[in-house]
């Protein structure tokens, strides 16, 4: 097949060079003149595992074409469109997606034959009705079919998650038409396939992550007990997810920091919009939002306590592997802790210091360290979100010899328990 990918982020890059490593003839698009000239030359502006591996490689490279905007292919078979929905005051910023809907639309009334695309996009399904019904008035004779493919990618994981997906949805905004065509570019793709209309497709992934977002919420409010009542909760949650049958999966479901990055927060909120529209008031989803902001909150209160004023925060972008910092909790901590004057030595490998907030790179209490041992030099305690290679030993010490580590992801090895736990 002939594909046309549009928006070179994460879901983008990942959609238009999974889909060229599997055979299909692929033509990538972004508004950023600066990216695509990246990609041209062989550069992956991303951190993603595997990603400029498979980028560099001589089949994907044989089958994908980088293109700046207004490179829209007008044969392709499928137009998938990847570009962002950022969250906005009111909700979802769907004007990226409305600007492309009405390329195509543009497009089918030129060409005089149908256009078929797929949003694989977080929407407001309904918001997307609306773009729809202003873009059949504008052009009466253009024929645009749409249907909605949500990604399930995590970062740091998106490539085996493309290629090893839970399953594949498809739904069309006017009945099943389309669906099966744009399933087709998945072919050769494991995994069970579910047609669906749009609706039902754009409700199953905000429902996904709203309830990977619950299942953190949950797990960090049973830590929270268990430290109270003394027990180790990786010991509790060791045995929990040893039931496959009603705890579902260990997936998100274990005690550690607040959840973030760009999907499980959005996502979520695009969910409790939804349901606020109805008058439900979406009291238990409110509640995750507020448990996530009460970890962080939480745990600035502690290391503050703690009397520390210099601590060394190791990890700052949202999880291992990513140089992504859209609502990361670490910088939300970062930021608390410096707003109550602590000065922070910040070390993350997957950070540059020209994408930290301007809040933070412009502070005299932020100082961004080239090494973890020399965020630790300076410092007088121990912030661990990230465990750096070889680290474990020296800070499994420095705890036990009483030195103050806040160990944010639970990585270092538990203090044992009084009680055994093997399964038998």
């Amino acid at each position: 097949m002939y594909l046309s990918v549009i928006g070179q982020g994460y879901v983008g890059l990942v959609t238009a060079v999974c889909l060229a490593g599997l055979g299909h003839r692929v033509t990538a698009q972004d508004t950023s003149e600066e990216r695509i000239l990246a990609l041209q030359n062989g550069l992956c502006p991303l951190m993603e595992p595997d990603l400029a591996a498979r980028l560099a490689s001589a089949p994907v490279r044989k089958q994908l074409t980088f293109v700046h905007q207004g490179g829209l292919p007008e044969d392709a078979d499928v137009h998938f469109i990847c570009v962002g929905t950022p969250w906005a005051s009111a909700g979802l910023d769907h004007g990226p997606v409305a600007a492309v809907l009405s390329d195509l639309f543009a497009m089918a009334a030129r060409r005089g034959r149908p256009v078929l695309a797929a949003i694989r996009s977080t929407v407001d399904v309904l918001a997307v009705e609306s773009i729809l019904e202003n873009l059949k008035r504008q052009y009466p004779a253009a024929r645009v079919v749409l249907v909605q493919n949500p990604e399930f990618l995590r970062e740091a994981s998106a490539i085996q998650d493309f290629l090893n997906p839970p399953f594949i949805i498809a739904g069309s905004y006017t009945g099943e038409e389309g669906v099966d065509r744009v399933l087709e570019a998945f072919q050769p793709i494991p995994g069970s396939r579910f047609r669906t209309t749009a609706r039902g497709a754009a409700m199953l992934k905000l429902a996904c992550n709203a309830f990977h977002a619950t299942k953190v919420a949950f797990a960090n409010e049973v830590a929270h007990a268990c430290d109270w009542a003394g027990i180790p909760a990786e010991e509790v949650f060791d045995m929990f997810i040893q039931d496959h049958s009603l705890n579902c999966s260990e997936k998100y479901l274990r005690p550690g920091f607040a959840f973030g990055g760009s999907c499980l927060p959005k996502d979520l909120r695009a969910l409790i919009g939804l349901l606020e529209r109805t008058g439900t008031g979406a009291l238990l989803l409110r509640g995750v939002l507020a448990s996530n902001d009460g970890v962080i909150e939480q745990m600035c209160g502690r290391i503050v306590a703690a009397g520390v004023s210099r601590p060394a925060l190791l990890g700052l972008t949202f999880k291992t592997g990513t140089a992504d910092l859209r609502d990361s909790p670490y910088l939300r901590l970062a930021q608390q802790l410096v707003d109550q004057c602590l000065s922070l030595r910040i070390f993350d490998p997957d950070l540059g210091r020209e994408t930290l907030p301007r809040t933070l790179a412009d502070s005299p209490r932020v100082h961004l360290c080239v090494s973890p041992q020399e965020a630790l030099a300076g410092a007088d305690s121990i912030i661990l979100a990230k465990l750096p290679a070889g680290l474990q030993e020296e800070l499994q010490q420095r705890r036990e010899q009483g030195h103050p580590v806040f160990d944010l992801e639970r990585r270092l090895v538990p203090v044992p328990s009084d009680r055994s736990t093997t399964a038998a």
